[in-house]
């Protein structure tokens, strides 16, 4: 009989300690939403290789397109936050042109504002001369759609957000 007392009460507190992980998980994915996440720079970059001449033939010429990428994460929350993880799709003028993933971690203070880089590539059938000269045009919008997971009592907290820059 007192094992069975002793089973029971373990369960229920296993139970109880759970509950109050993922009320406290619940809590601050809710700050997190309202944490604010902004698009402070997108930069294409434009790489042409030349094609070379040599006795096993002429190769291609190699353009490769990528943007070099500045986010900014305001941590509004009254909690030190770890973001372990970033997947990222970049949209120009509303069609989606790279995405990217990446699992660099990011350490942010509570009521403290940081900045993150990243470099996507573009993928190169997607790269064409219109592209081009509209990379080197003005009036360009830039969207992000970006989902950041953070780390809370071993959970991965996702926050999903639409980040926009008018780039004139």
């Amino acid at each position: 009989m007192p094992r069975i007392v002793i089973a029971l009460f373990l369960v229920f507190s296993a139970l109880i300690l759970n509950a109050c992980s993922l009320n406290q998980v619940a809590k601050t994915k809710q700050s997190l939403e309202n944490s604010k996440f902004t698009l402070v720079s997108v930069q294409p970059k434009i790489s042409i290789k030349e094609p070379t001449i040599s006795l096993n033939g002429i190769s291609k010429p190699e353009i490769k397109v990528y943007f070099d990428i500045v986010i900014n994460i305001d941590n509004t929350t009254d909690y030190n936050l770890a973001m372990n993880r970033l997947d990222l799709n970049l949209y120009i003028d509303d069609l989606e042109l790279a995405s990217a993933t990446t699992n660099k971690h990011l350490r942010i203070p509570k009521h403290t504002a940081t900045d993150m880089s990243l470099t996507v590539n573009v993928d190169p059938k997607l790269i064409s001369t219109k592209l081009i000269e509209r990379l080197q045009g003005n009036q360009i919008e830039y969207k992000a759609k970006a989902t950041f997971y953070f780390r809370v009592l071993n959970w991965d907290i996702p926050i999903s957000k639409t980040l926009g820059k008018q780039v004139i």
